[in-house]
């Protein structure tokens, strides 16, 4: 929140965890390992039971003549049949299917017919489709995908928080480069007026006032780090996407309140050993050939 001077101030924990509540490009990524671990339960669909129906109802009015006498005779023959079962498929390449039928046929020239029976049907893959690493590279391929697309959203997190914390720094060194530019041009303006005093009093010669150059360095050096202070401001206020109109992200400052510097990297070979096993970009790639194995 502003103060009363309009000043927002933070701390770098407080930057980390704004950034990363309300970026929206992050909001957007989280939904990538949901959408891949909805495609991951479609594979696993492949395996789940399936329950089926069918029923049928029929009805034939005809004429039919008698081979003995010639007659005609007129036949109304009603039927209905029903089937019911559950079938399914499993890794081993095996298709099973139990099912159960029912038929009645009635008819004006016979007796009713009803007829009842119950299968089970096993279907066993001896080439084609054989073995569960065979029937389930499909799966796998789904659950490597969803394992990947979380590495790749911690990969843009860590990037963020990086970027962040670097933004934060950055602004901190650009208001020091301020104060030191302000000194710098201070002291540059003292020994100019000091020269010119002294070549008033006939001490030096005119041609040794090169420091009047100095002071107008100084200045364009002030100018270029106000501008890049400038700079780093409206990135910092971007990552953290303060809700700001547009004047008060013209007009807003920046107080950083944190003052603790990280520490130094001393211990490198840890370090990379470390990262060597738990960079995700890295992780996400070993998934990445494990998937291209299995296709």
């Amino acid at each position: 929140d502003l103060n009363a001077d309009g000043i927002l101030s933070l701390s770098l924990e407080q930057t980390v965890l704004t950034a990363l509540s309300r970026n929206r490009d992050l909001q957007v990524a989280q939904l990538t390992p949901v959408e891949t671990g909805a495609f991951e339960l479609i594979e696993r669909g492949a395996f789940d039971p399936e329950i089926f129906a069918e029923a049928s109802i029929g009805n034939e009015e005809s004429i039919e003549v008698a081979r003995s006498t010639g007659d005609q005779f007129p036949v109304d023959a009603d039927t209905s049949s029903i089937e019911a079962g559950i079938s399914a498929s499993t890794p081993t390449g095996t298709e099973l299917e139990l099912a159960v039928t029912q038929e009645r046929d009635i008819s004006n020239r016979s007796p009713e017919q009803q007829t009842a029976r119950a299968g089970l049907t096993i279907t066993q893959s001896l080439l084609r489709g054989l073995r569960p690493s065979v029937n389930l590279a499909a799966v796998r391929q789904a659950e490597l995908e969803t394992d990947a697309s979380l590495y790749e959203l911690r990969g843009f997190v860590e990037a963020l928080v990086a970027e962040t914390e670097t933004a934060y720094w950055r602004y901190a060194l650009a208001k020091r480069r301020i104060d030191i530019f302000e000194r710098s041009l201070e002291v540059a303006r003292k020994q100019s007026n000091e020269i010119d005093q002294r070549i008033e009093f006939g001490d030096l010669a005119p041609a040794e006032a090169a420091a009047r150059s100095e002071v107008a360095l100084r200045e364009q050096g002030l100018i270029d780090a106000r501008a890049s202070l400038e700079a780093e401001r409206l990135r910092l206020l971007r990552l953290v996407d303060a809700p700001l109109s547009v004047q008060d992200v013209l007009t807003t400052g920046l107080d950083e309140i944190s003052q603790e510097l990280p520490p130094d990297l001393d211990d490198t070979s840890s370090r990379i050993e470390l990262a060597l096993r738990a960079r995700p970009e890295l992780n996400e790639a070993r998934l990445r050939l494990e998937q291209n194995r299995l296709e």
